[in-house]
């Protein structure tokens, strides 16, 4: 096989406690004509780049590591993009890992199937507990493997997430998708404009993808969002500028429209997650007036907790604020 089926694009930043058991679903010579792993290494300052290599070596033909200079999640995935030689592509986080079996499943699918996009459901799992929960972006009444149209298609997506998809290289690489460097949350932007350009979509029921949550200074964590709730701003207005120049049909405009204004609604909950502060309540009505204004087909938002803050007044921040906490997905 000449070209490889698949090329799985790993951020990996500062995690040499993740970095093994993320690495050792893909050690194995079976794939030596079918997986390229990149492993790249976002200027990290620990033992990640060391740990990878030592792999590398081991399985020259599957593991490949790169180095480069700190510029965030998205310039490692504009970094994969850029170096894939797959037919598909899929990101996987640096403390995060796949299932072994189900990325067996998954790579005989991808022999057996040819669309711009596959979406899979995925787990989160829990560092803590260690209990592991399946989630379904999509009904769970289609057909599997079978070839659909992205407008059809996104009447069945539910709450479509970059640990479910795998997107043919050639659509992101030909319609140059590029995600903002130096930002935190931009997983969004990059399901967002690499949907936007996909013809044919098709589900597969490989829950391949194990997101780990719980873990300490993750960017949404309470902690992440303190340190990086600014970035929200800048992914919303990447997006919306993206929506409104590009052309797309009405049903994945309406995906694309839903996971924005999730965005948007992230944004509200993380100003009052970072204080509760006189001056953190000027700022969520003074972004909530500028909305209004300069993205009114942005404004009405089917977030409970938005709507409940507006007919609020934006008063009782503080108890607003504990809401937020308790409902934030950590």
């Amino acid at each position: 096989m000449d070209k490889k089926l698949l090329t799985i694009s790993i951020a990996a930043y500062n995690v040499q406690n993740y970095i093994t058991e993320t690495l050792t679903p893909f050690l194995d010579e079976k794939y030596n004509d079918m997986l390229e792993v990149f492993v790249i290494d976002d200027g990290g300052k620990d033992s990640t780049a060391q740990i990878a290599k030592g792999f590398a070596e081991r399985f020259p033909q599957i593991i490949n590591v790169v180095h480069k200079e700190n510029g965030g999640w998205g310039s490692t995935v504009n970094t994969g993009i850029g170096l894939a030689s797959g037919k598909y592509f899929k990101l996987l986080d640096g403390d995060d890992f796949f299932d072994t079996e189900e990325l067996d499943r998954l790579l005989k699918n991808l022999q057996k199937i040819d669309a711009d996009l596959i979406l899979t459901p995925y787990y989160r799992f829990d560092e803590v507990s260690k209990e592991k929960t399946k989630i379904y972006p999509f009904d769970t009444d289609v057909k599997y493997l079978q070839n659909y149209s992205a407008e059809e298609a996104c009447r069945h997506i539910t709450d479509i997430a970059m640990h479910g998809c795998v997107f043919r290289t050639e659509v992101l690489k030909q319609n140059d998708v590029t995600i903002t460097e130096k930002c935190f949350y931009t997983d969004v932007e990059y399901i967002c404009k690499g949907l936007a350009f996909c013809k044919t979509v098709c589900f597969a029921d490989n829950a391949v993808y194990m997101y780990r949550v719980s873990v300490s200074g993750q960017s949404v964590s309470v902690e992440g969002v303190k340190k990086h709730y600014k970035d929200y701003l800048k992914v919303v207005r990447a997006l919306i500028d993206f929506y409104r120049k590009t052309p797309m049909e009405e049903s994945v405009a309406e995906v694309l429209h839903k996971r924005i204004c999730e965005s948007i609604a992230a944004y509200y909950g993380c100003l009052y997650i970072i204080g509760t502060t006189r001056r953190n309540r000027e700022r969520v009505v003074a972004f909530d007036k500028k909305l209004k204004i300069e993205y009114p087909d942005f404004y009405d938002s089917k977030s409970r907790f938005v709507n409940i803050c507006r007919k609020l007044n934006f008063r009782f921040f503080k108890l607003c604020a504990i809401y937020r906490r308790k409902t934030f997905a950590l």
